[in-house]
């Protein structure tokens, strides 16, 4: 009996991993920002749960070494954006749902006084959504 239930346990956990969501491939992100609209096209690649990422922003221009996961259908990605020379960290948090995510963002400057504080929403609306580029 116990063979039969560690038998279906690996099963169940490979099934789960094969059904996982792909979501390699290219982005466009939609969020208000200071100036208005801003938007982002970017490219995921996916190593099990982790996600690289680069892309292009419509204001600031293209960025590499983005970050995040991908746990079940919870996204975390953070984009490093370069704005008047000082690297800005947009903190992404949501879900997927099919070929699209929606959630909140937070920013982060890579300066030791914005570190001690954390993320800040910066008093702009915190809601984005993306649909993947067909």
């Amino acid at each position: 009996m116990r063979k039969v239930y560690i038998l279906f346990t690996l099963l169940f956990l490979f099934a789960s991993s094969a059904m996982a969501a792909d979501i390699s491939g290219n982005w466009h992100l939609e969020m208000q920002g200071a100036e208005g609209l801003e938007k982002v096209d970017f490219a995921v690649k996916v190593a099990g749960e982790n996600l690289s990422i680069t892309g292009e922003h419509s204001g600031q221009g293209k960025f590499e070494g983005g970050t995040g996961t991908l746990k079940g259908d919870v996204i975390n990605m953070t984009f490093p954006i370069t704005i008047k020379g000082t690297v800005v960290d947009f903190i992404f948090v949501g879900t997927l749902k099919g070929d699209t995510m929606e959630g909140t963002k937070k920013y982060m400057g890579h300066t030791p006084e914005k570190i001690k504080r954390g993320p800040t929403t910066m008093n702009l609306p915190e809601g984005w959504t993306a649909i993947r580029k067909k």
